[in-house]
């Protein structure tokens, strides 16, 4: 069976990028070598970034409608303590705003997540995950990519692809083949036995999230409760330099054993375990993204530690900005060139990430801690990620010349800057009809670039809008927004070429998006992964933009 692109691997990466390439009308084929589909919580947290790029993708409501907010930890000295428990929020919860409307951190097992995003594959485009299907080996040739699959049952098969993308995890066959560097380094130190295991009865309620232990580098336990309620199944992570991480991990009952020596709590009645393994640390990533026609993704191109929940976000947001870029290249819009740019905007924050995140290993495991290292950043919600070095950004109100870019904040001090995360804005109401109220993210697509002409009602955004419109239908769409404080026209020209008009009624579109009053029209192009492609002021700068993206695809 054909495809134009084969994805190796099945974990969320993998999915994510399936759907986000189904979503773009580009035929795929993914596969996983494994017999069977992964058990266990394993990469569970879910931070708004993610929570907002499922918004854009159209699978939103049905991952809150799983998922569960991060539970408080309690911290328990261990076992002749009788001190009450040391409370710590990890993500403490935030009101959601117009600017960042889903600012908390979720929890999702990672079995019931990817479950999900297989449903939306089967149910609404017949794709199923193909499982004992291995790579074998790939030849790339200058139009195709040529791969060799055996099956469970023996048998073999060759199929060409226009693209091959390596979802495949740490030990990523893609990856190696492709002859990708993968930099960093390993540790024997701060290794961590985890698993999932049912447990019968002790722990009472499961609204929190014990950890026991005097001193968290020689000793540690944790039971986290699965995110289902009335579930009896926990989430278990125990490490520390005195522990014998090969022995613990041999048998549940040497499982249960350091549990109750750590703990003090013999009242706590294990069941079946359902998984087990150990963490080692493993802290790298690829010299570069990809090769050609083949690509890697998720833990194929970085391997991180598990503190903070970066890791499986991380993967999904490679894939959201690899899969747009591939769909115009597949369909002949864009440049193989705009290819380029997912190296170039993907290595950063990916460089900082592997750092910060090591960072919080070694400051919660260090000599003598006591858990104070799980402190969390806002940072951490990924909300400030950004790709303000790009050359395929454009920004023409900053300049970058000779300025740092923290490739994980942007946003909080009120700038916007192109690269950046789109904000949303609340309380838009339609210029021909004020029962309709919406937001930006409500309208945001992963399937075409949106233009926001922030424009007074007096002032012609037809030349804007005339270049909007002379793209095939779907690839752009076009958002007129009027400030708060006008009263504009119900007909003008420019309705009719808009695909949306707008009257900022709260005010959130122009404080959000850094708008101020005495500024002339301004355009922002949010591309299809939610992050401002262009902060420009005219129709010349717009068609420079996009003449850059695309391959000469106006209908004039």
């Amino acid at each position: 069976m054909g495809a134009s692109v084969l994805i190796v691997g099945s974990g969320l990466s993998g999915l994510v990028l399936a759907l986000a390439l189904l979503r773009n009308g580009v035929s795929v084929r993914i596969i996983d070598k494994a017999p069977k589909f992964g058990v266990g919580q394993r990469g569970c947290g879910i931070q708004p970034r993610t929570l907002e790029l499922y918004k854009i993708l159209g699978i939103l409501p049905q991952v809150l409608e799983l998922a569960r907010p991060v539970p408080i930890i309690h911290l328990h000295s261990s076992p002749e303590g009788n001190n009450p428990p040391k409370i710590l929020d990890l993500n403490a919860a935030m009101e959601n705003t117009p600017l960042y409307p889903c600012i908390n951190p979720m929890i999702l097992g990672q079995d019931r997540h990817e479950e999900l995003i297989r449903s939306y594959l089967r149910q609404e485009y017949n794709c199923e995950v193909e499982l004992a299907t291995e790579l074998v080996s790939f030849e790339q040739q200058a139009t195709c990519i040529i791969a060799h699959l055996s099956h469970g049952g023996g048998t073999t098969e060759t199929v060409v692809s226009d693209w091959l993308v390596g979802t495949d995890g740490a030990h990523s066959t893609v990856r190696k083949q492709l002859g990708l560097t993968f930099m960093g380094e390993s540790r024997t130190s701060d290794s961590l036995v985890v698993g999932d295991v049912h447990v019968k009865g002790g722990l009472g309620d499961r609204e929190h999230w014990p950890f026991w232990g005097n001193d968290f580098v020689r000793k540690v336990v944790s039971l986290r409760p699965f995110e289902i309620k009335d579930d009896d199944r926990y989430n278990f992570m125990m490490g520390g330099l005195d522990i014998d991480h090969d022995k613990v991990a041999s048998s549940r009952e040497e499982l249960i054993k350091l549990f109750y020596e750590v703990s003090g709590r013999r009242d706590v009645e294990f069941g079946d375990l359902i998984w087990m393994g150990i963490w080692r640390p493993n802290i790298r990533m690829v010299d570069k993204f990809g090769k050609g026609r083949v690509f890697v993704a998720g833990d194929a191109a970085h391997v991180h530690p598990p503190a903070g929940g970066q890791g499986m976000n991380s993967g999904v947001q490679d894939s959201l900005n690899l899969a747009w870029k591939l769909a115009l290249v597949q369909k002949n819009i864009a440049p193989v060139s705009i290819l380029e740019s997912y190296t170039q905007e993907r290595m950063p924050v990916i460089a900082y990430m592997l750092n910060m995140t090591d960072g919080l290993i070694k400051s919660t495991m260090k000599e003598g801690g006591t858990g104070e290292g799980f402190s969390r950043d806002f940072n951490l919600r990924q909300l400030g990620v950004n790709y303000r070095g790009s050359t395929l950004v454009v920004d023409e109100k900053h300049t970058r010349r000779g300025e740092f870019i923290d490739p994980y904040r942007s946003g909080e001090d009120g700038t916007v800057r192109g690269g950046d995360r789109a904000p949303d804005a609340p309380g838009l109401v339609a210029v021909n009809d004020d029962s309709i109220s919406t937001s930006l993210f409500e309208i945001f697509q992963f399937t075409c670039h949106t233009v926001l002409i922030f424009s007074d009602p007096k002032d012609d955004q037809s030349d804007i809008l005339n270049i909007s419109t002379s793209y095939p239908q779907g690839l752009v769409q076009s958002v007129v927004i009027y400030p708060q404080s006008t009263t504009p026209p119900s007909m003008l020209a420019v309705h009719r070429l808009a695909d949306h008009v707008f009257a900022d009624r709260d005010g959130f579109a122009y404080k959000n998006y850094n708008i101020v009053g005495s500024d002339a029209t301004k355009v922002v192009v949010v591309r299809p992964d939610g992050y401002i492609g262009a902060l420009i002021s005219g129709a010349d700068s717009l068609a420079s933009y996009f003449g850059a993206i695309f391959l000469g695809q106006t209908m004039f």
